[in-house]
């Protein structure tokens, strides 16, 4: 997040399927001042459009369910291994920004 934030990130919200109490306890963990939690997929779809109408809309997902809101957003970070999620962000990131914004400082 740090590196995010670094890069220009200005509106960071968190939305989650998790419990709220354990949402909340991850976004105080990674400094992010608005989460939405208990989200269903579609709860999550809904919600990237209002997001789009303030800027570019990034999405972390790790599972088959995360798929959808991915596709969705104009920049995906595939967290974990399931393959479905990595194949869908390396597309989606191909084929909507492409290498013009690196996201990387080096330090990896």
């Amino acid at each position: 997040m740090r590196l995010l934030k670094k890069q220009g990130l200005q509106h960071l919200v968190m939305l989650t399927g998790d419990r709220a109490q354990v949402a909340q306890q991850i976004a105080q963990q990674l400094d992010i001042k608005e989460y939405k939690a208990e989200l269903l997929p579609e709860d999550k779809l809904q919600i990237i459009p209002k997001l789009r109408r303030s800027g570019i809309v990034g999405m972390g997902g790790d599972g088959i369910n995360d798929t959808a809101t991915l596709v969705a957003a104009d920049i995906s970070f595939a967290v974990g291994g399931i393959d479905m999620a990595l194949e869908t962000v390396e597309s989606n990131f191909t084929q909507k920004i492409g290498d013009q914004y690196p996201l990387t400082d080096g330090k990896f």
